[in-house]
């Protein structure tokens, strides 16, 4: 029979895997052969080296330029929370559409902030004991409760849940784990699920103004359309949106795609597709094979970051299976990434909704 919790190291929601998060490395490029030696490879060694290069293509890490002022932010926030006293702390939420790469910078944030937390006190455990987990990261349900938020978190650590505890009881329990563990960021991804219609929604979203109040911890959001969608106004309306401590306690930062609008925006585009075009173990591949494709690239992306790694990797996955070995406009034309993606370069048509 499978141990159900064999596979814990995989998810970043629980402590195994996003403790194994925050002590991997990216991937280190391999060594670009000849095409003679490479040809040479028994098929055995040819295609461990292609394993190789494809999950380099996969596992480089994100672009740092795409998120450096983002995380600015949000270093400055938690430092800022950690010089105030008692009382509510100031929190942020990421908003933007699907594909821009929210979930990558907040992971990746959370991920920078546990080092730092980790190199000031190098120890596993507390100086009370307990296990030492400064960052916590759970993700929304779909249909999201007190109890749900509760049990995301407390899986996170590792606890089980007393199966009869009611709510309020799970909430202590909430709070006990993280002043033990001295958990001082929560990153709670996929906050749109809170839609903020539901009476549980509503409360749910109460719930995690109370766990803010009460921990000591900074709490940062990532979500899809939060603005418009009425989280940041906790789905109030007119005057009463005023009153909302969302948009009172939370900064909103934007995620959007990549534009070409002005000179620095079209410089930043490039430096995007030159570290792709870098890591990418082609080997028949020339300068300029993508930074030339800029505005083609741009078309069928819209500069969405997600569309873009999505084509990238399975154009460079197609090169190595064709034996093409380079990445060009033939081999790109021939791959579809998604839905949006296709339809906003005029590659398919928008399906009409029925009536």
């Amino acid at each position: 029979m499978t141990d159900p919790g064999a596979d814990r190291w995989r998810r970043l929601t629980v402590k195994e895997g996003w403790q194994r998060f925050v002590a991997d490395e990216p991937t280190e490029r391999p060594e670009r052969k000849r095409v003679g030696e490479y040809r040479r490879l028994d098929e055995r060694s040819r295609s461990a080296y292609d394993r190789e290069r494809l999950r380099h293509a996969h596992g480089f890490g994100p672009i740092r330029s795409l998120y450096a002022d983002i995380h600015r932010s949000l270093e400055r926030l938690v430092v800022s929370n950690e010089l105030r006293g008692p009382g509510a702390r100031h929190g942020a939420a990421l908003d933007g559409n699907p594909g821009n790469g929210k979930t990558t910078i907040v992971s990746h944030f959370g991920r920078h902030y546990e080092r730092r937390c980790r190199a000031r006190y190098p120890h596993e455990l507390t100086p009370d004991g307990h296990e030492y987990l400064p960052v916590v990261y759970v993700n929304v349900d779909a249909l999201p409760t007190i109890k749900g938020l509760n049990y995301a978190i407390l899986t996170f650590y590792g606890m089980g849940p007393p199966k009869r505890a009611n709510a309020r009881e799970l909430t202590q329990l909430v709070l006990e784990c993280a002043r033990c563990c001295q958990t001082s960021l929560v990153v709670i991804d996929d906050i749109h699920l809170l839609e903020l219609r539901r009476e549980a929604d509503r409360d749910a979203n109460n719930h995690l103004k109370r766990l803010a109040n009460d921990l000591q911890a900074t709490f940062v959001y990532a979500g899809v359309g939060l603005s418009h969608g009425g989280f940041m106004h906790e789905g109030l309306h007119g005057a009463d949106a005023a009153l909302a401590q969302i948009s009172q306690r939370f900064k909103r930062l934007p995620v959007e795609p990549l534009r070409r609008s002005t000179a620095t925006e079209r410089a930043m585009w490039l430096g995007v597709l030159s570290v792709f075009e870098r890591e990418l173990v082609l080997l028949q591949a020339k300068d300029g094979d993508l930074t030339g494709q800029a505005d083609y690239l741009w078309r069928r992306t819209q500069g969405v970051i997600g569309s873009l790694t999505q084509l990238l990797t399975e154009a460079a996955a197609e090169a190595i299976d064709a034996g093409a070995e380079r990445i060009t406009r033939k081999l790109l034309d021939g791959i579809d990434v998604g839905y949006a993606a296709e339809v906003g370069a005029g590659r398919q048509q928008p399906r009409r909704q029925a009536a």
